[in-house]
């Protein structure tokens, strides 16, 4: 309407002004695609009222002057709109950014919370091998702390050195097929202490991907004092049937 009404006077000049708040309202509610339609079809509009003689810049003489204004007048309304678009977008870009950021670091002191509090062992690797994870009752079991034992390899932290190159051959196994015997049932495996001694285990594997790679949960439990209490049952049992052969 502004490019298609002629007023008296200046007031054509102050109301082609009125079209920059449209821009920036597009700009605000909107986005740089949304702000760039609308200064389209602005300019579009503009053209055709001011080729037939309607708004501020037909009356400046020639067409080609007037549309040589005009397209001046539309470029820098348009150029600001996109620019208020284009920080209104990086804004909220941002903003959204800035909420995953926070969510991901609530979900991980959530994490380490619960494997704090776990009763069980747990110890997470990568697809190489490696520890990355490490719960506090891992460092009372195996007697590593946390600091020392993060990005060392699990063979040679807790794997006993006779079992060592079947543990290797199984990742690489994984690497490969994407298959594992032991993984995700429960199994009875032998455990190594820092100070070298072996304890039996009980252990899950649970392998996981995040960030499009493949990484490996354990949780473990030593099972010493009941396969103490079980040899001790077998024992009492097999007392017990010798004295009823003896009767």
């Amino acid at each position: 309407l502004t490019f298609w009404v002629s007023l008296p006077g200046s007031w054509n000049y102050f109301l082609v002004f009125l079209c920059f708040p449209m821009l920036a309202w597009c700009a605000f509610q909107f986005g740089t695609r949304e702000t760039v339609t609308a200064a389209c079809m602005l300019s579009a509009v503009a053209i055709a009222g001011t080729l037939h003689g309607h708004g501020a810049f037909s009356a400046l003489g020639s067409k080609n002057a007037s549309l040589l204004m005009l397209q001046a007048f539309m470029g820098i309304n348009g150029t600001t709109a996109l620019l208020i678009a284009a920080v209104v977008e990086a804004r909220r870009l941002g903003d959204a950014t800035l909420r995953e950021v926070h969510g991901r670091l609530e979900l991980e002191t959530q994490r380490h919370l619960i494997l704090d509090a776990a009763l069980d062992v747990i110890v997470t690797i990568d697809s190489e091998g490696r520890i990355i994870d490490w719960n506090p009752q891992a460092e009372r079991i195996f007697g590593w702390p946390r600091t020392e034992v993060l990005d060392k390899p699990v063979a040679e932290t807790i794997v006993p050195p006779d079992q060592r190159a079947l543990h290797l051959l199984g990742m690489s196994r994984f690497r490969e097929t994407g298959q594992g015997a032991v993984l995700n049932r429960r199994i009875e495996r032998t455990a190594l202490r820092r100070d070298g001694t072996e304890f039996p285990a009980e252990m899950t594997i649970i392998p996981f991907r995040a960030g499009g790679e493949t990484f490996f949960s354990a949780f473990v439990r030593d099972i010493t004092e009941r396969k103490q209490a079980e040899k001790e049952i077998a024992q009492a049992n097999e007392t017990l049937m010798a004295r009823t052969e003896e009767l």
